[in-house]
């Protein structure tokens, strides 16, 4: 399943750099399962999206849940992606990006450690 998904995203020049995450990523996956797959594109619109995420479904016959790193918020989510997250397409900008995410994620903790102290 890895080698498909990441045929298919280096087949969008948009993508610049994906993991699989969730149970697909950790061994847990049961045939009813979705296929959770995290993208980083270079131009995120709409139609970009919606083509690459029809075009997962079409080619590996399960639902894919699409997350777009360009627009996501929730810190739990952006760290199980980061910690957890099989890379499966590569490029340059992902260091950077994972560094300073880590940084917010970091950041989010010692403050909600804060808070919970007070």
């Amino acid at each position: 399943m890895k080698t498909t998904i990441s045929k298919i995203l280096y087949a969008y020049d948009t993508v610049l750099f994906a993991y699989l995450f969730g149970s697909y990523a950790n061994g847990t996956h049961r045939e009813d399962s979705d296929v959770d797959v995290a993208v980083y594109m270079d131009e995120a619109s709409l139609d970009m999206q919606l083509s690459l995420h029809h075009e997962l479904e079409k080619r590996l016959k399960k639902d894919v849940d699409l997350v777009i790193l360009n627009e996501v918020r929730n810190i739990y989510l952006l760290e199980a992606i980061l910690c957890e997250g099989i890379v499966l397409k590569e490029h340059e900008k992902r260091d950077m990006f994972e560094v300073r995410k880590n940084h917010e994620i970091i950041d989010f903790k010692n403050f909600k450690r804060y808070i919970d102290a007070a």
